[in-house]
């Protein structure tokens, strides 16, 4: 029996440093490329990682000849950072590879797997989204904003089951101790209004976004005539990068889509014609327009708009999403102690996200035809 146990013992020894390398170099080729585009930070052994924020300071004009100095703090804060733990297994046997029939079902193939696994993994944290799983729901199987009661029992900025929220859609803390709830904005601002626009009939013809203070470019945005309710169109990513550009965010801008609004894009009249969109038609989708970055990406959120659920589409500075790394992923072999042949293959993440200014986000609402009736929930 010692003999069996040391054989098992070596055979899992085997899986874990002969195909370890194997491993890692999948999750390398299959690394997200959201993360890229933000500012990464290594965290320390801490369960809330704190960023530090600054505010801008603004001259005044001077009142008198002689005048006492009036000095004002400079004004600065944090921004909080907690982990989202994840991980995957797979259950192995090593008799398995004598009934295969040549299957490729070993630690290589599960290592491909998991490493695609931990790439939507890490845009899911980035983006902070997670999959509908309410049946009833005319959204079911979509992604929407992940909150942090989104599994059953999770408890708000707990570790486990859910309970963090994170990246471009989550919550953000701030406060001394990261402990002050700040929710993202997903309702437009216009001029002569410091209240946002509760419905979408509430941007008429006669509204003109405040380009400098909104968080969205709305769902039914124009840039002149009527308010229509469309998708993703090419005017209301210039008037986010302008406004971006307006707000001073200097260096790379970033825009998110799905490929629903990539094919948005590609049926513009004006993609479609020979004087300015042939370019496109032969080469493809730019990666760049106006100096901002395109990604494409399957894990941008619906939002409820009105009856309507509407894909949020951000576009942002990429200084100002911050991506938090506690552990990488991590690849581990274990072997149960009384389970005989089997082995356990696992990976294990443990990272965040935020926002470190809110007016560096802005988001392009774009319509998909998902009307909520009233049986809907």
């Amino acid at each position: 029996m010692a003999e069996t146990t040391q054989t098992q013992f070596d055979t899992v020894g085997m899986y874990a440093e002969g195909r370890d390398k194997q491993f890692i170099e999948a999750f390398q080729q299959e690394t997200s490329e959201l993360k890229n585009y933000a500012s990464v930070e290594q965290v320390g052994n801490v369960a809330v990682h704190l960023i530090p924020t600054s505010g801008t300071r603004e001259f005044g004009f001077r009142n008198s000849r002689k005048e006492e100095i009036n000095a004002t703090d400079d004004s600065y804060g944090w921004r909080a950072i907690r982990p989202v733990i994840m991980d995957d297994w797979a259950e192995l046997n090593t008799l398995d590879p004598h009934f295969l029939d040549n299957l490729p079902i070993n630690l290589t193939h599960i290592a491909v797997q998991q490493g695609k696994a931990a790439a939507r993994a890490t845009d899911s944290i980035l983006i902070g989204s997670c999959t509908c799983t309410t049946t009833s729901s005319v959204v079911n199987g979509e992604k929407i904003i992940r909150k942090y009661d989104y599994i059953t029992g999770a408890q708000e900025k707990s570790l486990y089951k859910g309970g963090t929220t994170s990246g471009i859609f989550g919550d953000a803390y701030e406060g001394k101790y990261g402990d002050v709830v700040v929710p993202i904005e997903l309702e437009p601002l216009v001029v002569g209004n410091d209240t946002p626009l509760s419905k979408i009939d509430d941007y008429t013809s006669s509204s003109v976004l405040n380009l400098a203070k909104t968080p969205v470019i709305p769902v039914n945005y124009v840039k002149t005539g009527s308010p229509e309710v469309t998708g993703y169109k090419k005017e209301k990513l210039i008037a986010a990068i302008t406004a971006l550009r307006s707000r001073h965010a200097k260096g790379q801008l970033v825009a998110c889509m799905t490929h629903k609004q990539a094919l948005d894009i590609l049926n513009d009249p004006e993609m479609q014609s020979v004087l300015y969109g042939y370019q496109v038609l032969k080469n493809g989708m730019p990666d760049t327009i106006m100096g901002c970055k395109l990604l494409i990406t399957d894990q941008l959120p619906l939002v409820k708009v009105g009856d309507r659920w509407v894909r949020a589409c951000p576009v942002y500075h990429r200084d100002d999403l911050v991506y938090g790394i506690w552990d990488d992923v991590r690849f581990e072999v274990k072997e149960p102690g009384n389970l005989k042949s089997t082995i356990y293959a696992g990976a294990t993440m443990m990272m965040g996200a935020t926002r470190r200014r809110d007016d560096a986000f802005i988001n392009i609402l774009c319509d998909e035809g998902i009307v909520e009736t009233s049986q809907s929930s």
